[in-house]
C-alpha cells in the first residue's frame, strides 16, 4: 500500500506572488522562518496518515525535484517550468532525489511531527539554496551516489503519457 502526499499544497514559483505570500503568512502563523526555494509544508494530512495508518506503511519516500535549467548566474533561480514549457522542450530535464524514511523514525506526537516535517523541508531548502548558488552537481550537494539521482528527459514522457494514449 502507498499514498502520495504533497505537503506544500501547490508548486513553488516566483511568478505566483499570492502563493508565496500565503506561504509566508503561514510561516508567520507558525512562528517559523520562510524558505527560499520551497513553500512551508502543511502537516495536517501527514499527521492524519501517521495517526490512523502508521501500521499500514513501512516508510515515506521523500522526493525532491530539481529543474537544472532553472539555475542562473550568481545564485539566481529562474521560475520552474510550466507543463507547456516542459512539453515543448524549453525545460526538458528534471532531476529527482529520493530518500527512504522508515515510519518508525517519525515522531509520534502531532507537534513533534509538524516540527520534523518543517526541519526536513528546511534542510532540503538549504541544499537547494547551495545548489542554485554554486556550480556543484546535485550529487555533491545532496551527498548522493550519481546512480541514485533520476534524470528525466521529456521525450519518453511525451511518448508514454500523451502520444500512446491517443492511439
Amino acid at each position: 500500500s502507498w499514498i502520495i502526499l504533497y505537503p506544500e499544497g501547490t508548486f513553488f514559483d516566483r511568478i505566483y506572488p499570492k502563493v508565496l505570500a500565503n506561504s509566508r503568512k503561514y510561516s508567520q502563523k507558525l512562528d517559523r522562518e520562510p524558505f527560499k526555494n520551497l513553500l512551508i509544508p502543511r502537516s495536517r494530512a501527514l499527521r492524519v496518515i501517521c495517526k490512523n495508518f502508521r501500521h499500514r506503511f513501512d516508510a515515506i519516500l521523500d522526493i525532491t525535484v530539481i529543474y537544472p535549467n532553472t539555475r542562473g548566474p550568481n545564485g539566481v533561480r529562474f521560475s520552474s517550468p510550466s507543463i507547456v514549457e516542459y512539453l515543448t522542450g524549453v525545460h526538458n530535464e528534471v532531476e529527482i532525489i529520493m530518500q527512504y524514511i522508515e515510519m518508525k523514525e517519525l515522531p509520534e506526537s502531532d507537534n513533534d511531527l509538524e516540527k520534523w516535517l518543517y526541519e526536513l523541508y528546511r534542510h532540503k531548502d538549504n541544499l537547494m539554496t547551495e545548489y542554485y548558488s554554486s556550480d556543484k552537481s546535485i550529487c555533491e550537494i545532496f551527498d548522493v551516489n550519481p546512480g541514485t539521482v533520476i534524470r528525466h528527459d521529456r521525450k519518453p514522457f511525451i511518448i508514454a503519457h500523451i502520444l500512446l494514449p491517443m492511439i
